[in-house]
């Protein structure tokens, strides 16, 4: 949460709750990635990051990110 308020100064944009279950399933450097990627795309919503990390475990991590 601190690292997209801090990227975006949108404060409480993204549910807590929603940002927890997400690290727990992908781990927090696959979630903080897939924020940067939203934000790179203009893209602010939990709608987008969860897409994007559904996406990675089929389509294979990027770089630098672990599978889990």
């Amino acid at each position: 949460m601190e690292e997209y308020e801090k990227l975006t100064g949108c404060i409480g944009e993204l549910n807590l709750h929603a940002v927890k279950i997400v690290v727990c399933q992908h781990g927090y450097d696959n979630v903080k990635k897939a924020i940067n990627k939203a934000l790179e795309k203009g893209k602010f919503s939990m709608a987008y990051i969860n897409g994007i990390l559904t996406t990675w475990p089929r389509e294979g991590y990027p770089k630098g990110c672990e599978e889990r």
